[in-house]
């Protein structure tokens, strides 16, 4: 059992190593193809080692049976022929001497016994004198019915016998004739079913004439041409032979064709055809015939013999294939070793991308401490669940998980696609950035934020989860914009996170906003507006912020956009187009207010501390270091939070103008959005606004302050113009700015 949960659980292993490494290679093609660059390398190495090595062998096992093994052997087979024509040569040195034949005849008995136990019995069967082509005596004597039919016997006249004599005749030189088959006792002369041999050595001697015949009686049967020599005056006496015994030579136990089988070798030793009496013959071979085998020639006498021989089991040698095989096995093993590897850093780069941005990697992996940068402009959003509390003690942890992870994992595809950071995930609480950590144009950044907030709520619509009974789940979605400082903080388990009052002001966003909607802050949504990218935004009116005040915000509600969406990774374009040439059509005023620094200094703001609403503590109000950030101060939102006080003014800290202190003022009487109250003569009184911001002069003692934002601050005059203090250095500008037609304010507001 315990076997069957330990191997259940090695494929359970293995699985989610190959899904992991699927994965991997599908978003990483380059990790497969490293592997396999690795493994037809090494593949190539190893198999290129081995075939070296195994073709040096090879060549080294060639030459050893070529010139070791095989030249013995056949130094063997020569001296076994050369001993079986030593008979045949004592025979006819014996003629030689002694040619008469009754000279001979006396002294046979002894010349035969001398020959013969000089010879080897077992290789020289028999020896042979043929006078004039007559067989006249052999060694050893024939008997009975064999000798009658042998002795006697014209070799010149018999047609079988005739072509071998006149050869040997023509050649006049010791001839190996054969090897024949024994087919009966005749042919084969007592030594039956064997493979037999005969050497002949035909014996030319001085003789007067033709006719002479040493005083043996015989003449050569129809020779005279071959026979009689009369420039030598030699005549063909006749001729002495040996019948071998080529059994013995070629598969007698001790031979060395017998060792080369000993020794693992198949080879095959065949005689080419010569004449016509060494036609060709197999003298010998194994069972197995030999495999792109050695060939060794040699001649002996008139005879041409090959002997072919290889190893058994070929010349490849036994350990080819194993090293093959492990160089296969082991090339493989390795490069998916190496994936595993890279598939490892791949999972491992990966999460900590998941975890930190790219950027903050390099600077932690090269080792500098601490990281942190500052962001003159981002955009932040944060989203919750609506009654998350509620939701989850309906469900198990395990559940909780479940959801959580479904609905955050659509939340990370649509970061992806319109280019957000996701910052962290707070139990329900979703916070990302755009602008952070790659610098970007903040309506670039502001833009992109939008679209995923209204990404995240059009896809919370459509939302279904897997657990059952957990239906209808909402959220609510703020965004501001505003610097903030960005870095990684602690050693163990770092987090990158963002720091400034941004980060809490857009979390007020949130918290302040309603199920399925969109908060957005006056400088998002100035910035939405510069963009020209057909977002709607409908005025909230003022939302007391915590530690803020009052606040005007909007709704960022879902309509058709002007500017056709385009994915992040195709639209570096975008991040690369100035502010200047975004807000090319915006008037003129408008950009001066919102990008051009004064050209000279203007007149100057003091500030005093004030008290906050919340709190009751005193707070040093004032605008934020310079920043080139875009103003959202308009004359609607200014006269909005007048209305919302009911006469009462909010907090806000006295303003000093040339060193007169100017009270607060109730706001203007009502009037239509974009236009100026009217005269004590009832005639439309309007203002003259000059082309040059910074040229503005202040007529009215008395203002009427709103604290916007902690980057700007807006005065409205009893004349209705709207006054703005950016760049942190008091400095008072006339921004004029006209709330868009399609932005008009709410019934409730306008009586």
């Amino acid at each position: 059992m315990r076997q069957w949960r330990g191997a259940r659980r090695a494929a359970a292993c293995l699985q989610r190593f190959g899904q992991a490494t699927l994965g991997a290679v599908r978003t990483e093609p380059w990790i497969l193809a490293v592997a396999t660059v690795m493994f037809l390398v090494l593949l190539a190495i190893g198999l290129s080692s081995v075939l070296t090595a195994s073709a040096a062998s090879v060549r080294g096992a060639r030459d050893l049976a070529e010139g070791g093994l095989g030249s013995q052997v056949v130094q063997s087979l020569k001296e076994a022929m050369l001993i079986g024509t030593f008979g045949s040569e004592l025979l006819a040195t014996a003629v030689r001497s002694q040619p008469e034949c009754a000279a001979l005849e006396a002294k046979w008995p002894f010349i035969s016994e001398d020959i013969i136990g000089k010879v080897d019995s077992e290789l020289v069967r028999q020896l042979e004198i043929d006078v004039g082509g007559v067989i006249w005596r052999t060694v050893p004597e024939l008997q009975g019915e064999l000798a009658k039919t042998l002795y006697g016997r014209d070799l010149l006249k018999e047609p079988g016998d005739r072509p071998g004599v006149l050869y040997a005749l023509s050649e006049r030189t010791t001839l190996f004739m054969g090897p024949y088959e024994c087919r009966d006792e005749f042919r084969c002369a007592a030594i039956p079913h064997t493979k037999f041999g005969i050497t002949v050595t035909p014996l030319f001697l001085p003789a007067p004439s033709a006719e002479y015949d040493w005083g043996c009686g015989v003449q050569p049967y129809n020779c005279t041409d071959l026979c009689w020599d009369p420039v030598n005056k030699t005549k063909y006496w006749g001729q002495v032979s040996a019948v071998l015994n080529l059994n013995s030579l070629l598969t007698g136990n001790g031979t060395r064709l017998q060792m080369l089988e000993q020794r693992g070798y198949s080879y095959k030793l065949w005689q080419a055809a010569t004449s016509v009496s060494n036609p060709y013959v197999v003298l010998g071979r194994t069972s197995q015939l030999p495999r792109n085998p050695v060939t060794l020639t040699f001649t002996n006498f008139n005879v041409l013999w090959y002997l072919e021989m290889a190893p058994r089991g070929g010349w490849v040698p036994p350990w080819r294939a194993p090293c093959l095989a492990a160089v296969v096995v082991g090339s493989a093993l390795i490069s998916l070793l190496v994936m595993w590897l890279l598939v490892s850093k791949e999972q491992h780069n990966r999460l900590l991308k998941a975890m930190l941005p790219r950027k903050v990697i390099q600077q932690l992996q090269a080792g500098e401490v601490p990281i942190a940068e500052e962001y003159d402009m981002v955009t932040v959003l944060f989203s919750d669940i609506v009654g998350y509390t509620c939701v989850t003690s309906q469900l198990s942890p395990r559940q909780v998980v479940t959801l959580l992870n479904e609905l955050f994992s659509v939340f990370d595809d649509l970061s992806q696609r319109n280019g957000v950071y996701k910052v962290e995930t707070i139990g329900d609480a979703l916070m990302c950035v755009a602008g952070c950590p790659v610098p970007d144009d903040p309506i670039a950044s502001a833009v992109r934020i939008a679209r995923m907030a209204l990404d995240m709520v059009n896809a919370v619509q459509q939302f279904r989860p897997s657990l059952e009974g957990v239906q209808g789940v909402k959220i609510r979605v703020g965004i501001h914009s505003g610097p903030i400082v960005a870095g990684v903080v602690g050693k163990k388990m770092p987090r990158y996170c963002l720091f400034g009052d941004t980060v809490n002001t857009s979390s007020r966003m949130e918290s302040t906003s309603e199920p399925m909607m969109i908060q957005v802050s006056p400088i998002t949504a100035a910035l939405l507006r510069a963009s020209r990218s057909g977002f709607h935004l409908e005025p909230r009116g003022p939302v007391d912020i915590k530690g803020k005040g009052m606040m005007e915000t909007f709704w960022l509600n879902p309509g058709l956009e002007l500017a056709p969406r385009a994915h992040w990774q195709g639209a570096a374009l975008e991040r690369q187009i100035s502010l200047e040439d975004r807000l090319a059509n915006i008037e003129p005023r408008v950009m001066a207010a919102m990008v051009a620094p004064p050209r000279r200094p203007a007149k100057r703001l003091t500030f005093r501390a004030m008290t906050c609403p919340e709190s009751g503590k005193q707070t040093p109000f004032g605008p934020p270091s310079p920043l080139p950030i875009v103003l959202a101060a308009a004359a609607a939102p200014a006269m909005t939070a007048a209305r919302s006080t009911r006469g009462r003014p909010s907090p806000s800290p006295l303003l000093h103008l040339e060193g007169k202190p100017l009270q607060q003022q109730p706001p203007p009487s009502r009037s239509p959005l974009g236009e100026q109250p009217m005269g004590r003569q009832g005639e439309r009184q309007t203002h003259r606004t000059p082309s040059d911001p910074q040229q503005l002069q202040l007529d009215q003692p008395r203002l009427a302050l709103q604290p916007l934002q902690p980057l700007s601050t807006s005065a409205v005059t009893p004349d209705g113009r709207t006054l703005a203090a950016a760049g942190g250095r008091g400095e008072i500008e006339h921004l004029g700015l006209r709330q868009p037609a399609a932005a008009a304010l709410p019934s409730s507001l306008m009586g």
